[in-house]
């Protein structure tokens, strides 16, 4: 595209799943929180289980918990550190308590067991305890060896984050950490007319911060074309 136009704009975000990495988050009635919400949304979903553990605790792990506790589940956050600690902002996290979202904290899943069928019967979850702070600047949790335990469930919805889609970014720099479009203070990437801004280059946040950068890209983007046309010589 970038030869075809003077500037182009990518706001892909990060639509690419994490998933957990542990056994058994093959089996049916696990799912990943973006398809999970979308086949609501569109109104392509008519059931969800009755016990829906959603891992994580930021805004689409909250969306997913709320969906699912107004559509008639027990719903649970399965989170790793505490309530404080949770990504999600703290009125989300009361309005969820308020329509009796259970909130699992201090507890990592290690393991999905499934039924005879191959479907989800429960969620293995090992306790864990608060450690010095890590690189997000929170306290970093650690198992407590011989902690294990079940939550049954029948649904599992993995929301631990998602990431930009690199094969979209081929030729792109990309941050050598967090695996997001590298720009400068113009939200410009490497590839010269090619700008970039919301989740593909902060990682997962919320639409304010992205509609905010979005605003400030496109002034970027006129001034760029501007500079692009006073440099061309008239023909």
């Amino acid at each position: 595209l970038t030869k075809e136009y003077d500037a182009v704009f990518a706001g892909i975000g990060t639509l690419k799943p994490k998933t957990l990495g542990i056994p058994g988050e093959d089996l049916k009635g696990v799912e990943h929180v973006i398809p999970f919400l979308e086949s609501i949304n569109c109104h392509v979903r008519k059931t969800i289980g009755k016990r829906v553990a959603v891992v994580g605790a930021g805004f689409s792990a909250m969306d997913a918990v709320r969906v699912s506790r107004r559509l008639g589940s027990e719903a649970f956050i399965v989170y790793r550190r505490t309530v404080l600690e949770m990504p999600a902002s703290s009125d989300e996290i009361e309005e969820a308590e308020a329509e009796g979202v259970k909130m699992m904290t201090l507890c990592a899943p290690v393991r999905v067991v499934g039924d005879e069928h191959g479907h989800v019967r429960a969620l293995e979850c090992q306790r864990m305890e608060l450690g010095e702070k890590d690189d997000s600047g929170r306290a970093a949790p650690h198992p407590v060896p011989g902690s294990e335990f079940l939550i049954e469930c029948d649904m599992v919805v993995q929301a631990i984050s998602q990431a930009v889609d690199t094969e979209a970014s081929e030729g792109v720099e990309l941050d050598p950490k967090w695996k997001t479009f590298k720009v400068n203070d113009k939200f410009e990437t490497s590839v010269k007319g090619l700008f970039a801004c919301g989740d593909c280059v902060t990682g997962p946040m919320s639409i304010v911060n992205a509609v905010g950068d979005a605003h400030r890209a496109s002034d970027a983007i006129d001034a760029f074309l501007q500079s692009e046309k006073k440099e061309t010589p008239s023909q």
